[in-house]
């Protein structure tokens, strides 16, 4: 039998923290518009190329571009523009650092029912909401229904995902990668192994059929590459979730996500323009998926944030700006998280309380599933958590790079489970291009009925796989 490695790290993941660049004048920087007039797109273009500025990025189907120039630039074709803003960028999601040596080997791990994985005993998230695998019985899936990671790309060759991935996977990184400074980044649109390991993670809990499993694991799935070793730039995602609705995917999975400002930012007591380009860009294009049959499903972020309560998140926001000597007149939100048409999932533990470090918010979430916890992390600390063995007890086991499996937690670990069981609702019930009627099956029949939903915590309620396919 084959050995098998397992990495354990203690991961919270998917939130990232918007950084505005700083425009002086002059100075060149990067700027993300949306067009006015989407039918003179070309004309457009050539007045901004005019003008000296150099166009790096487009997504024509919603009149967004990216462009590097300076003030003067944005300033001659302000008419063109209906919102423009500094370009804005999500920090890449936490790589997991891999131990020195093997610690666990699959002729050691038996599994109590043999029609289950070598070590489904380990996935107590797994167990919890497929009813200790009886839902497999009933769906499991299929290739018909795909479902689209948009995220840091997949393990191409991970033997658990390998017979799942379908063809049509793409790279939305471009040449040279954030802003120029990844000379590594081909801009291969077939360029979609995972260098971050992220990407693989998300996959391993929607789809994983091997010696773990996901929620679904016959359904197909496509990666969507939107981050390299560095951030991403918000206008490749954007791009991403349009891209998988054009390729029919029936899910769109968004493990991240990012805090913005709907106002005024300044520096040094200097107005930065933020007029909401990238907001209107998620906006758009979450419209353009939902038009074209697409789910969407984004994670709630890892910050213990009430978001639906703006003066606790504007207070939390100051101190983040302020850390980068900013401040702001507004109110902040998440994204894509808040917008609508988006199924926003928050993070349960074993105990089935939400996750210590969860965001949550009236009207903000509509579903939770199992991500993994931080308790017995916080009650015991990090050596007898880590010795003892404890984290197994709490994070959710997954796959990873290089044929790997590792532990992690997270409100990214929670939104893919959510994705597969709309994948599974899509299969079953002929939802195909029917997002709003699978969204409904969803938190009528796919939700725990022996729990009263606390609407802030987990919304229409908490996840149960084998509820919405019996």
């Amino acid at each position: 039998m084959k050995k098998l490695t397992i990495i354990i790290t203690t991961l919270l993941l998917c939130f990232c923290f918007t950084n505005h660049m700083h425009a002086k004048a002059e100075t060149n920087q990067y700027y993300t518009v949306i067009f006015k007039d989407r039918s003179q797109w070309k004309q457009s273009i050539e007045k901004i190329k005019k003008s000296h500025g150099e166009i790096t990025y487009t997504v024509p189907e919603v009149g967004l571009v990216q462009f590097k120039g300076n003030q003067t630039v944005a300033k001659k074709n302000a008419s063109l523009f209906k919102s423009l803003s500094p370009s804005l960028k999500l920090e890449k999601p936490s790589t997991p650092n891999s131990l020195k040596k093997p610690i666990l080997g699959v002729n050691s791990i038996k599994s109590l029912n043999s029609t289950l994985p070598a070590l489904w005993d380990m996935q107590w998230d797994m167990k919890e909401i497929t009813h200790n695998g009886e839902s497999y019985n009933i769906e499991s899936g299929s290739p018909n229904v795909t479902v689209g990671i948009v995220d840091s790309g997949i393990d191409i060759d991970h033997p658990d995902l390998v017979e799942n991935l379908k063809s049509g996977s793409k790279n939305l990184v471009p040449k040279g990668g954030l802003r120029g400074t990844e000379p590594e980044e081909t801009g291969d649109i077939n360029s979609i192994n995972d260098i971050n390991g992220h990407g693989t993670m998300v996959a391993g809990s929607i789809a994983a059929n091997g010696e773990i499993k996901g929620v679904a694991p016959n359904t197909g799935i496509k990666a969507y590459r939107v981050f390299g070793n560095k951030s991403a730039d918000a206008v490749w995602i954007i791009k991403a979730i349009i891209q998988a609705a054009k390729d029919d995917v029936d899910v769109i999975n968004l493990s991240l996500g990012s805090y913005y400002i709907d106002g005024e930012i300044y520096k040094d007591g200097e107005l930065l323009d933020n007029k909401w380009a990238d907001v209107e860009g998620y906006k758009l294009a979450i419209e353009y998926a939902n038009k074209l049959g697409s789910v969407v499903v984004a994670s709630a972020g890892n910050d213990s944030i009430d978001v639906s309560n703006k003066s606790e998140l504007n207070d939390f926001l100051e101190k983040k700006y302020a850390e980068e000597g900013k401040t702001f007149n507004g109110v902040g939100i998440e994204a894509p998280g808040e917008l609508p048409g988006v199924v926003t999932v928050s993070s349960t533990g074993p105990t089935q309380q939400l996750s210590l470090f969860s965001n949550f918010g009236k009207n903000y979430i509509d579903i939770s599933a199992p991500g993994g916890d931080s308790r017995l992390l916080e009650k015991y600390g990090q050596e007898a958590w880590w010795d003892g063995g404890l984290f197994r007890q709490e994070q959710v086991l997954t796959t990873f790079n290089t044929g790997r499996y590792l532990f992690a937690s997270g409100t990214s670990m929670a939104a893919p489970k959510v994705s597969a069981t709309l994948a599974l609702i899509i299969d079953q019930r002929h939802y195909k291009n029917r997002p709003n009627s699978s969204i409904d099956y969803l938190y009528k029949n796919g939700v725990k009925k022996d729990i009263t939903p606390n609407l802030a915590y987990w919304g229409n309620g908490q996840l149960d796989v084998y509820n919405a396919v019996k």
